[in-house]
């Protein structure tokens, strides 16, 4: 089984959703979430881009055996009883990490700005 737990709080006009979905299942599941507040959901970024498992208003991962991941999001509709909704969950082959999801994974690098400070 895939559940979902979620927690929200109003500060100053915007809504922060938190949610923790985890797969109790015996098998690699592939799960996808959904907003359900009545909104603009405003995603999180990493290094000022939004994260690789997030597309519009809809969160997807692949969560292994006894794996739990955490998401959340900022909207300024108001909070809702059910803020977010498993639309779908289907088995799914352990993910192979692709090009994106790598590059989303770096770190910003930039060169030093004096070569002579760098360790050799």
């Amino acid at each position: 089984m895939v559940t979902i737990t979620t927690d929200t709080k109003r500060r100053q006009g915007v809504t922060l959703v938190r949610a923790t979905v985890t797969n109790s299942k015996a098998t690699t599941q592939t799960v996808t979430v959904e907003s359900q507040v009545d909104g603009p959901t405003w995603l999180p970024k990493q290094n000022g881009t939004v994260v690789p498992e997030w597309t519009d208003e809809t969160w997807s991962a692949v969560l292994e055996p006894g794996e739990s991941r955490g998401l959340g999001f900022a909207t300024p509709g108001d909070p809702t009883d059910t803020p977010v909704d498993i639309v779908s969950v289907s088995r799914s082959e352990p993910a192979e990490v692709g090009n994106e999801q790598i590059i989303a994974s770096l770190e910003d690098w930039s060169p030093p700005t004096d070569p002579s400070t760098e360790q050799q």
